[in-house]
């Protein structure tokens, strides 16, 4: 499917599950999820992330509509947690195997995402991994001089924010020298194509989490 396709239906589903609850659709999305991401074989680290990473705010949003002083009903309560799970999962279903430069582009090509701010995005994606090697070695650089600088210490994000204005500036100058001029078209380095199966498989997905959201409790 489709980069752009797959988010827009990740954020419906995410929607569509926070706004009714149904805890039949939710346990469709998680394990139809689950389905898809074997079928893609996720790792085993990827699995456990998944499985324990939200595990401490379904278990707090448990704990405390079910044991709590409202007294709400096992259903409700299994509603609330299991949609922490839909969220985690709709949005894994995203970005397994999935770049963000092509999801980029697909947002810029089949959804007429501005190229300034497709460049913008792809520009601080690619600018993270520069600023974390610039922290070691303004860390390092302390260091030497026998000044320890700790992740809250003010002077290492300071020295950071001018490491980043400096790439900002090398970053404009490199658009500049590629004549990149905002609000006019441009050529496409590498096309993502947007066909009527993607929209096909848009829509039975997306009627079949609605009937089941709206008829099942």
């Amino acid at each position: 499917m489709n980069p752009g396709v797959k988010l827009l239906l990740a954020i419906l589903i995410a929607f569509l599950a926070s706004i009714n609850a149904s805890l039949t659709a939710n346990l469709a999305v998680i394990i139809g999820g689950c389905l898809y991401l074997l079928f893609k074989k996720l790792t085993w680290r990827r699995w456990l992330l998944l499985i324990f990473l939200p595990l401490p705010a379904a278990a707090a949003i448990f704990s405390a509509i079910y044991w709590g002083k409202t007294h709400t009903s096992l259903q409700y309560a299994l509603i609330l947690t299991t949609r922490i799970y839909v969220f985690v999962i709709a949005g894994t279903c995203v970005g397994v195997h999935l770049s963000p430069t092509t999801l980029v582009r697909s947002l810029e090509q089949n959804f007429h995402l501005p190229s300034k701010y497709a460049y913008g995005i792809l520009a601080g994606l690619n600018l993270f991994p520069q600023m974390q090697r610039a922290v070691k070695v303004i860390r390092a650089a302390g260091d030497m001089r026998g000044e320890f600088l700790s992740w809250w210490s003010p002077r290492l994000y300071f020295k950071a924010c001018v490491t980043a204005i400096s790439a900002a500036e090398n970053l404009t100058q490199g658009l500049q020298a590629a004549a990149f001029i905002e609000d006019q078209p441009r050529s496409v380095i590498a096309s993502v194509s947007l066909t009527k199966k993607d929209w096909q498989e848009f829509s039975l997905i997306l009627a079949s989490f609605c009937l089941l959201l709206f008829t099942c409790p």
